[in-house]
């Protein structure tokens, strides 16, 4: 099909079927399927609206954007943090849900492919996105992005002679965000650059390429402009790089749910061969390879979300360019139908058992924030117990516990991070929060018994400074995915300059 023979427009039925889905996600984000709520979703960004300093006395290893972009979303917004989040991620479903279903439709001008797409992402968006404005959700929504960019440049390049440099250039300018989103979206920058030499020449890969340092050395020139430009650079990458941080094994579910979810592309590569957009298609598969670098080091299922939008569409094409060819069945039926037919089926029953176990009420409850409302208890007997201007840190801050500090309104005692291994062993990372709790220890400490070993033996000092000083008023038992919280007070003062790492 020639360019000029793309509707603009899709059939009504389909864009009825759009409608359809994105009040369905409405209804089950609200009401039914969970969400999550970690550090990076809602303490990061409360402690850069309480007064602290990005890698300074917030320490975060990941990329910078989207704890800058909640920060600035909690600052106007008359809701609460969470509120406010589940909002915005609804806001992200169905921004992507519109996303996948113009991709599909405009690489085939097929509403098959359309429908198919938001069929595929509605099932397995939640399976994997039980975090849904995060990193890697943020590449896959900058991915479409970029694909959905291209085609609308494309089609007015053709229509309108419009400038040939304007595309590579505003392409790249979306796919250079994504490092500062997080830092594996470098992988992305390069498969995009592959593709542009490839299909573009070398004066539009050089175009892109300025397209995409653009943000990146903005972020760096902002760093180095609030001095703090040294900790950047060490938090996203020279502590991921050195840190002993373990990653996630890759498991045989894994594969199992990786597997059927990513079932199409190949498929997708080989109808590409026959399309009139293939260098188009051809974007959007080495985009997706490139996403899938968010995977390394830790095979976990949040990480497939990266691609998933991308998945969706390429899923959504195969299925619908090969249902168009088999619209009119023969009227005999044979061995090879059969088969067909029965892998269709068997297809079909795995993907049904593989999603509908995101259905299933968690501990917590329907429609709950995970990494939150599971500590309400934690909070509801601080809030009784604290006074005005009192100070909280937990032992260890993860990435659920953390979210106390907007429970209940309580700072950390001028320096905040999490205490995982990975961020303790840092050089003088002990050694900076001690001293730091020398000069303005907090009022309080929550202590997780069962939680404690994942950080052992670099978060030992610090058990050590709570039992010296502390002193235990009362235990909540039985926090979910947590365990038992017991909650110390201060009793003593420490000796000011006293502190050390042994």
């Amino acid at each position: 099909m020639s360019r000029s023979a793309v509707p603009l427009r899709p059939p009504r039925w389909s864009l009825i079927l759009l409608i359809g889905v994105m009040m369905a996600q409405t209804a089950l984000n609200l009401f039914w399927l969970p969400t999550s709520g970690q550090s990076g979703q809602l303490a990061v960004p409360y402690m850069l609206n309480r007064g602290l300093t990005l890698y300074d006395t917030a320490v975060e290893n990941r990329a910078p954007a989207s704890a800058l972009i909640l920060a600035a979303a909690y600052q106007l917004s008359p809701l609460s943090e969470v509120e406010t989040l589940r909002l915005i991620d609804l806001a992200v479903t169905l921004a992507l849900t519109m996303g996948v279903f113009a991709a599909a439709f405009q690489l085939t001008a097929n509403a098959l492919c359309a429908a198919a797409g938001i069929g595929f992402w509605f099932w397995f968006e939640p399976v994997y996105a039980n975090l849904l404005f995060y990193f890697d959700t943020l590449i896959g929504g900058l991915l479409l992005s970029a694909a959905l960019l291209w085609l609308a440049l494309e089609r007015r390049t053709h229509s309108r002679g419009a400038p040939h440099w304007i595309a590579p250039l505003l392409v790249g300018l979306v796919i250079g965000c994504a490092p500062l989103v997080k830092q594996h979206g470098w992988a992305v920058v390069g498969m995009g650059g592959l593709w542009m030499l490839a299909f573009g020449g070398w004066r539009r890969a050089l175009i892109y390429t300025v397209g995409a340092l653009v943000l990146p050395v903005a972020a760096l020139v902002t760093a180095a402009a609030g001095g703090v430009l040294d900790q950047y650079l060490f938090w996203t990458w020279g502590s991921n790089l050195s840190s002993v941080r373990p990653g996630s094994p890759l498991t045989g579910e894994f594969v199992r749910k990786f597997g059927l979810t990513a079932l199409f592309v190949p498929a997708f590569a080989l109808l590409s061969l026959k399309q009139p957009k293939r260098r188009t298609w051809w974007l959007v598969i080495l985009l997706w390879v490139g996403a899938c670098a968010t995977l390394i080091p830790n095979f976990g299922e949040i990480y497939v979300m990266a691609g998933l939008p991308l998945l969706a569409v390429m899923s959504g094409c195969a299925i619908g360019e090969t249902a168009r060819t088999i619209a009119h069945p023969p009227r005999t039926v044979d061995a090879r139908d059969l088969t067909l037919m029965g892998i269709a089926f068997g297809i079909a029953l795995l993907w049904g058992w593989t999603g509908i176990a995101a259905y299933v009420p968690n501990p917590v409850g329907r429609a709950a924030v995970l990494a939150y409302d599971e500590f309400r208890p934690v909070a509801d007997r601080l809030t009784a117990l604290r006074s005005p201007g009192d100070t909280l840190f937990m032992l260890p801050q993860f990435d659920g516990s953390s979210q106390l500090h907007l429970l209940t309104a309580m700072d950390p005692p001028g320096l905040w991070l999490n205490t995982h291994s990975w961020f303790l062993i840092a050089p003088g990372m002990i050694d900076r929060l001690l001293s730091a709790w020398a000069e303005n220890p907090p009022d309080w400490i929550v202590y997780f018994p069962e939680l404690i070993v994942q950080s052992q033996p670099y978060s030992d000092p610090l058990t050590t400074f709570m039992q010296a000083h502390y002193a235990p008023v009362e235990t909540i038992p039985n926090i979910p995915y947590n365990g038992d919280a017991v909650i110390y007070q201060r009793v003593s003062e420490p000796l000011h300059g006293t502190l050390s790492n042994p």
